[in-house]
């Protein structure tokens, strides 16, 4: 980072944390509570009369879901007489799936950067909050936090673990990346540096096998760590790179430990070293070049997940004066899909003078000729971006037809995309071409395995953990019937009812 950068950088910072709120505590939403319970613990609820989705085959059969002390107990045909039970709901044939899980998403970031420029730091705290609530109230039962503002994620997941929160259950990540690195420069942006809970930084291959052991003392859920050669907002300096050995140290010692390694990655240079050292799991997918058949071989022998994270470009991809193709395909959808959606998820899932930053933030960034001009508030860097719907969907698509394991996350949390539209992720991937049984595998079964969670979630089966969303319509037709649960079971108890 040269003087130039550092100034700039360091004014934007002094600004933000100069911000004062602009919204009374009037202005907020209240706390979702749970709808009351209907059996007391240890009594038996029987789901009767639903169709059940099996997410391993993509087949529906009709039967019953029995649920005690927060597990499935058993899983009837409907021709089957049920076992003793406290209580039945009928169902009337709604579709029940297992909870969706986030794979990726960013808990306590407030979905917009130009709201908080605004002075809405209230707002942006208490989202922190309605984020979670909005989970449960859209079916994500489970997320990995990918990190955010450091302080306001361990305060959330203590609460949610204690009941203060009504949200989904949390795996939390721990960040390694060097000096000046990309997830540096974001941590100190979002108040994780210096945060021994959540982050350390990582220069040498000694440092990386010490990293992995503290977080592994912190009791974090994964280790996350970056190579991005450009950054996503204007304001920030080019990111520096985290070398092979390092990598690969931290790779080998996370292996010894059984903790996975996650890369953030959008560029192939990235997607080598990652393949080369190691990792886990592979976060959004290769933008700047296409994947060869060699190294689509490469990355399924290696047992390593995918999760694509179709939204990135639904939030941060826009047509400029000099971008073209915006007419067809698929920027058009995407376009087409952000017009009519966007600004209504604004305000369903955001607290309100939130919704109403990220409406004006829409407004502006739908005129290409926004970004030919410099601002004074970050805005995202369309280098690092404008091939995420052309070469990215193309690789995602490869990768996709060649059998890659591949999870699901939509990075919620970023500008314009919030941590409970999991469906609309899936609708996404849906529109892009992938069908929707392997969709939702993706987003409950698969993304229990590449968490290490399939003995809990992921299916509905006897003894899993009883996370369930009810729908009214059949998600297999279509993810837009899965925009709004009927009903939302988590631990086997009722968590949100329409």
């Amino acid at each position: 980072m040269n003087r130039r950068e550092f100034m700039k950088y360091s004014a934007f910072l002094a600004a933000a944390a100069a911000t004062s709120s602009l919204i009374s505590c009037d202005d907020l939403s209240e706390k979702y509570v749970k709808p009351e319970q209907l059996v007391l613990p240890g009594e038996k609820l029987l789901l009767s009369n639903a169709s059940v989705i099996d997410v391993v085959t993509g087949r529906i059969s009709t039967g019953h879901i029995l649920l005690q002390n927060g597990r499935i107990l058993h899983v009837f045909p409907n021709d089957d007489t049920p076992m003793a039970y406290d209580r039945a709901l009928d169902l009337c044939g709604a579709y029940v799936s297992p909870g969706f899980i986030n794979a990726h998403c960013h808990m306590s970031m407030p979905c917009t950067v130009s709201g908080i420029g605004e002075g809405l730091v209230l707002a942006a705290t208490r989202q922190t909050e309605r984020n979670a609530e909005e989970c449960i109230k859209h079916g994500v039962t489970t997320i990995r936090d990918m990190a955010s503002l450091s302080c306001l994620v361990h305060d959330l997941k203590t609460k949610i673990n204690r009941g203060n929160v009504v949200g989904p259950r949390m795996i939390t990540s721990f960040l390694l990346d060097v000096d000046a690195g990309y997830l540096t420069t974001m941590t100190t942006m979002y108040g994780l540096i210096g945060d021994k809970r959540y982050f350390q930084a990582t220069n040498t291959p000694r440092e990386g096998r010490q990293g992995v052991r503290k977080a592994m003392d912190q009791g974090a859920g994964l280790i996350k760590i970056a190579h991005q050669e450009l950054p996503f907002a204007t304001i920030l300096p080019l990111p520096k790179q985290m070398d092979l050995k390092t990598t690969r140290a931290i790779c080998n010692e996370a292996a010894r430990h059984g903790i996975n390694v996650a890369l953030h990655h959008t560029d192939y240079e990235g997607f080598q070293k990652g393949l080369d050292a190691g990792v886990t799991t592979f976060e959004h997918i290769v933008c700047d070049q296409a994947l060869t058949d060699k190294d689509l071989r490469r990355l399924k022998d290696s047992g390593a997940y995918i999760t694509p994270t179709a939204s990135v470009g639904y939030a941060i991809s826009w047509e400029t004066t000099t971008d073209q193709g915006w007419d067809t395909g698929v920027k058009k959808l995407i376009a087409d899909e952000r017009k009519r959606l966007l600004v209504d998820f604004a305000y369903e899932y955001c607290e309100e003078p939130l919704a109403m930053a990220i409406e004006k933030e829409y407004e502006r960034y739908s005129n290409p000729e926004y970004f030919d001009t410099f601002h004074l508030m970050p805005t995202i860097n369309l280098e690092a971006t404008k091939t995420i719907l052309d070469i990215g969907v193309e690789n995602l698509i490869r990768c996709y037809e060649a059998g890659i394991n591949m999870g699901c996350g939509n990075d919620g949390g970023i500008p314009f995309d919030f941590p409970g539209a999991m469906a609309l992720e899936m609708y996404i991937l849906e529109k892009t071409g992938l069908k929707t049984a392997d969709i939702l595998r993706m987003a409950t079964l698969n993304n229990a395995k590449l968490m290490g969670m399939d003995h809990d979630i992921g299916t509905i089966e006897a003894g899993k953990i009883g996370d369930l969303v009810v729908f009214d319509k059949n998600p297999l037709e279509t993810f837009e019937h899965a925009f709004k649960p009927l009903m939302v079971f988590q631990n086997g108890e009722l968590a949100y009812k329409a």
